[in-house]
């Protein structure tokens, strides 16, 4: 039975019980001929219904329901169990329907979309976990709930459209939509053709729905005949990740080679702020990476070297006794071999963040060496890399190093952020300013004027 929107919006499980179930599938209805408000108060209305009936928060009556069967002459009944999949059926595919329909007119930017309010999941979950909840009901709340979840992540994809890059919490919610859309894929295989199997098989149909999209929007947002660089692996929200080895880290590289992944990242790091870096090759006993500024400077002051080395640790940074005498050794090895670079000037040991005893082993360390021996947490090398659109002010980052304490503070990485903001704004009032005087001074006036000749 297809009927008008403005009946649709009438229905009620209760008062309208024959009518409801009676309808016809919402493929059928005037829905995607409508205005995006009606939509979007069908919407909002079978999701109430819907809603209603998984949270227990309606009852139906114990009647016996008999409409047409669309294919034949015979009576369909509906009491029991079979009356209340059929209106579950019906309420969830409507509000799907129409759901899928404001999506595609991109009415997610007016606002949230009914359904998607975190407390409905949470009624849900507590309900599904609780014991007296019959099985029934539990089969078709977890499948809601793996469907509510899809359908957040594609939702939350689609705010962020349009921002570049894509927030790194995209990638949370769309492992928790493939491990819910696993789990509903399992559940709607089988092969019955009740009314409850049959709304498993259009949500998950939906569900896939949105994740194609999801995909097929990101691949539009990447150009094809690029070709990626070095640059292109920068990853400045995995350093502090690395850093300290976490889990996903281990899990994405590899636990033996999360140390090389590590140094490749700073790497590429102290490279974007304008120094060239040589890496140490892979079984050499030398200090992971030789840092030089200066290349593009006509500045003395901003020529001169430095060694980082790099700390990747599941506990906060020691010094230990053989790097202590390791860094000796390179300090020693690197003034001795590197003859014709700029002068060595200080030692930047790179990590997740130091003990409490590390400042006493840095003094003790600087003084042996005979060279500034300073601590950066992995935390700070994000911070100045993601708080300067281009490279570092060269004097002004080795100075802020030498200059400060042992364990560098988030003082000296402002100090270098503030010196290239303040470069860039005077750059900006000179060229400015420039403009202004040649706009005062038009051409002509950069003539001799005519006048009388006195030879």
């Amino acid at each position: 039975m297809t009927v008008e929107i403005a009946t649709l919006l009438k229905l009620d499980i209760e008062r309208n019980l024959t009518e409801l179930i009676n309808l016809s599938p919402p493929e059928k209805s005037p829905l995607t001929e409508c205005k995006s408000k009606q939509v979007y108060e069908v919407v909002n209305h079978f999701k109430d219904l819907w809603f209603s009936l998984l949270l227990n928060k309606v009852n139906l009556p114990d009647v016996r329901i008999e409409i047409p069967c669309p294919g034949c002459e015979k009576k369909v009944v509906f009491e029991g169990d079979s009356l209340w999949d059929r209106v579950c059926l019906v309420t969830a595919s409507y509000y799907d329907f129409a759901m899928r329909e404001l999506m595609t007119r991109n009415y997610e930017k007016k606002g949230l979309i009914p359904g998607f309010e975190v407390h409905y999941l949470d009624k849900m979950i507590a309900l599904a976990s609780a014991e007296d909840t019959p099985l029934h009901l539990h089969q078709v709340l977890t499948f809601a709930i793996g469907y509510q979840l899809c359908n957040s992540s594609h939702f939350f994809f689609k705010l962020c459209e349009g921002i570049v890059p894509l927030p790194s919490t995209i990638a949370t919610f769309e492992s928790i939509s493939h491990g819910s859309l696993w789990d509903m894929y399992s559940k709607s295989r089988s092969k019955n053709t009740s009314d409850i199997e049959w709304l498993m098989k259009r949500l998950f149909s939906s569900s896939l729905r949105y994740v194609t999209s999801t995909y097929q929007a990101m691949k539009g947002r990447f150009d094809s005949s690029h070709s990626p660089g070095m640059f292109s692996n920068i990853k400045v929200n995995e350093i502090s990740l690395l850093g300290k080895r976490d889990k996903q880290m281990i899990d994405k590289y590899g636990r033996k080679n999360v140390e090389a992944a590590f140094e490749q990242q700073l790497a590429l790091i102290i490279q974007s702020f304008g120094f060239s870096v040589v890496p140490a090759q892979k079984g050499e006993r030398k200090i992971d990476l030789v840092c030089v500024s200066g290349l593009v400077s006509t500045d003395q002051r901003d020529n001169y070297s430095f060694l980082l080395e790099a700390k990747t640790s599941g506990k906060p940074y020691s010094l230990p006794t053989d790097d202590q005498r390791a860094i000796k050794e390179y300090v020693t090895q690197s003034r001795r071999a590197l003859h014709g670079i700029p002068q060595l000037q200080f030692v930047l040991i790179v990590g997740y963040k130091p003990t409490k005893t590390l400042l006493s082993k840095l003094k003790q360390l600087e003084s042996s060496a005979g060279i500034p021996i300073r601590f950066c947490s992995t935390q700070q090398i994000s911070k100045l890399r993601e708080s300067l659109p281009g490279p570092v002010p060269m004097l002004s980052f080795k100075e802020n190093i030498i200059a400060g304490p042992p364990i560098m503070t988030d003082k000296s990485i402002e100090n270098i952020t503030d010196t290239y903001t303040g470069v860039q704004k005077a750059y900006a009032d000179y060229i400015s300013n420039l403009y202004s005087l040649h706009e005062s001074r038009p051409d002509d006036a950069l003539s001799w004027p005519d006048g009388e000749c006195h030879v």
